[in-house]
């Protein structure tokens, strides 16, 4: 429903209403200009909070959506908003005090997710953690009655609640405002870096090498930690994992780490072969748009480069919007995508909780129950019917939240009403990489390099707390560890892995593998990692290798 059509529907709702404020010992008045302009106000008044509902996820991802998300997203609040006025009428007919009731109850629906990680927040301040969220979304029920009866039972006009209203609502609205206005005077798209800024590395692929090249499969476990960190922060042994890929010929680089802190700026560095330096110095360190490094991903100089020796590429999707599905593959492979900026909105309202126990919508969370196990099952066949050359990327957003799927691979929410963990989601994975390899050596027709990988590690509570006001340079080593360290293993067919070692990062990934199968002679990159200081600095590059590098080597 557009905004355009709430408000005629709003101002029908108006006219019926207002008809028995005029009702004088039984006859009926004209209604006056000024009824028709105070009705008018809380209209405004309603259909602003409305738009603040869409305009402030949209300001605090600037960057990550473009102006079509707010419009689409103005469109649900408006229509939430028509909801909340029909609810409003169960309590009062007079239309002023039904706005101001539609009001109240419009800003409880879209503000569930804050209140309670407010709460959270505030309670792991003081040391204390009584309020569970069950406990929480009760009192939150039970608080919005109390606003909703003082207005039903208010005994003089509403013109100081009104002003009031009004006053929060633009109070509400400067502050994204201001954010947009700033972000779009500053704005600046990769289509306007000039292209001696930009760098791509020079291929001269031996021919001979690249006709007898196998397949190449490059799959992300986003958030996957490594050994060491697994033990060290969630007290796990991944031991008999790892033990099991080397067995079935995988190198292990147990001290690996990523190049950066995020999947964005992590996934464009190594899908382009190269650190963002270029993208730094053009763009500058104050930007907070990720489009650049979304275009980036989008380009993929590896799908590119292997496209050229004669590869199709075949994408496996996400739920992320970057990588759900990529123009430059024959084939993109996904379940039930939706606009992320509507999974936003949702996961905001008061919906959501309700949604995690009793499974009402096809959310991300239903949905990615039925992705993760279908790119695997589509990925399997794919390598045991295909007989190629091809390059398979799929990112899966596993062990990452949501965490929908217990050890065994069964969608906890349909065994359990419950999600389940990091660590669940992590052995589900682990089963299914290893009997994916088993049907890559035992029946695919073509040889095939594999690389598993994570594009970062888990995030530290304080980053989850706050993520956008997290300074990066404040963090502390354990907090910069637990963020890059992660798994790394590569399956080369000929078992020759004298080019790699034990801490390459993810960069050089490509860069080796094209050496060594298609005959480039890319010069391979110091392993470093960098963080980006904060959500408003993402180009804000400072080297932290020293900081997360492990202080020995660890034994294959």
């Amino acid at each position: 429903m557009s905004p355009s059509s709430s408000l005629s529907i709003f101002l029908r709702l108006s006219d019926e209403n207002t008809q028995g404020d005029w009702h004088q010992h039984g006859t009926q008045l004209p209604k006056s200009r000024g009824t028709r302009l105070r009705n008018l106000h809380h209209v405004v008044n309603l259909g602003a909070l409305a738009f603040y509902f869409a305009l402030s996820p949209f300001a605090h991802n600037l960057g990550q959506v473009e102006w079509p998300d707010l419009f689409l997203g103005f469109a649900v609040t408006s229509a939430v908003a028509l909801l909340m006025l029909c609810l409003a009428r169960i309590f009062t007919s007079e239309f002023g005090r039904v706005t101001l009731i539609a009001m109240v109850l419009l800003a409880y629906f879209f503000s569930y997710r804050e209140s309670w990680l407010l709460t959270a927040s505030l309670q792991d301040g003081l040391g204390v953690g009584w309020l569970e969220e069950h406990r929480f979304f009760g009192l939150y029920i039970v608080l919005v009655l109390a606003p909703i009866f003082l207005l039903k039972h208010w005994p003089r006009d509403l013109k100081g609640p009104s002003v009031i209203a009004s006053s929060v609502v633009a109070g509400l609205l400067a502050l994204p405002v201001f954010w947009v206005l700033s972000y779009q005077t500053g704005w600046q798209s990769i289509e306007n870096l000039s292209a001696d800024k930009l760098r791509e590395p020079e291929f001269q692929p031996d021919r001979q090498a690249a006709a007898g090249a196998p397949n190449v499969v490059f799959m992300v476990f986003d958030r996957y930690a490594n050994a060491h960190m697994l033990r060290d922060r969630f007290g796990f042994d991944n031991e008999p994992f790892l033990q099991e890929l080397q067995q079935r010929g995988f190198y292990l680089a147990r001290d690996s780490r990523s190049n950066y802190l995020r999947t964005a700026h992590s996934l464009a560095a190594t899908l382009s072969v190269d650190y963002l330096d270029d993208l730094a110095e053009a763009i500058g360190p104050r930007s907070r748009d990720y489009q650049p490094l979304y275009d980036r991903i989008q380009e993929a100089t590896v799908a590119r480069f292997l496209k050229n020796q004669g590869y199709q590429f075949f994408h496996y999707g996400s739920w992320w919007g970057p990588t759900s599905r990529m123009s430059l593959a024959e084939e993109n492979v996904n379940v039930a995508t939706y606009p992320e900026f509507l999974t936003l909105l949702f996961d905001r309202s008061f919906l959501s909780p309700l949604d995690r126990k009793f499974r009402f919508f096809m959310t991300a969370d239903k949905a990615q129950c039925e992705r993760v196990p279908f790119k695997f099952k589509a990925l399997r066949e794919r390598l045991v019917r295909e007989e190629g050359p091809f390059f398979a990327f799929a990112h899966f957003l596993v062990p990452h939240r949501p965490f929908v799927f217990d050890a065994e691979g069964r969608c906890a929410y349909k065994v359990t009403g419950r999600g389940t963990s990091y660590l669940d989601q992590l052995q589900y994975a682990n089963r299914e990489i290893l009997s994916l390899i088993d049907a890559v050596r035992e029946e695919a027709r073509r040889p095939t390099i594999i690389v598993l990988q994570a594009d970062e590690g888990p995030y530290p509570r304080p980053f989850l707390l706050d993520q956008q006001g997290f300074d990066w340079t404040q963090a502390t080593e354990q907090q910069l560890r637990l963020k890059t360290a992660i798994l790394n293993a590569v399956y080369f067919p000929d078992g020759d892995y004298r080019t790699l070692t034990n801490d390459m990062t993810p960069v050089n990934t490509f860069r080796i593998i094209f050496n060594k199968y298609f005959g480039t002679r890319l010069p391979l990159l110091p392993d470093r990692t960098f963080l980006h200081r904060s959500e408003a600095r993402l180009y804000d590059f400072q080297e932290v290798t020293d900081r997360v590098s492990w202080p020995r080597p660890m034994m294959r």
